[in-house]
């Protein structure tokens, strides 16, 4: 028998407000879902969105370093010239 730990799934409670719970519901119930598996796919859903914004914003981050990078050796490079 598995313990806990070696479960690939985890169960967590989660309070929800009613509004939201019925939005929730009526989505499964048009999607031919459970409200478990409803939720999970939103998650995973906005986990991938997450995921998409933030490595893009990674690699925003890193040509805007590289832009700083080749400019420090532009500006090294013309310091060089001129000794």
């Amino acid at each position: 028998m598995q313990n806990q730990e070696e479960l690939s799934e985890a169960a967590y409670t989660v309070r929800f407000p009613r509004e939201l719970l019925e939005h929730v519901r009526a989505w499964a119930a048009n999607d031919r879902r459970s409200i478990n598996q409803e939720i999970v796919w939103i998650v995973e859903q906005y986990e991938r969105e997450r995921l998409r914004t933030e490595n893009a914003a990674g690699l925003a981050e890193l040509k805007e370093a590289q832009q700083r990078d080749q400019a420090r050796a532009r500006e090294q490079a013309g310091e060089g010239k001129g000794q």
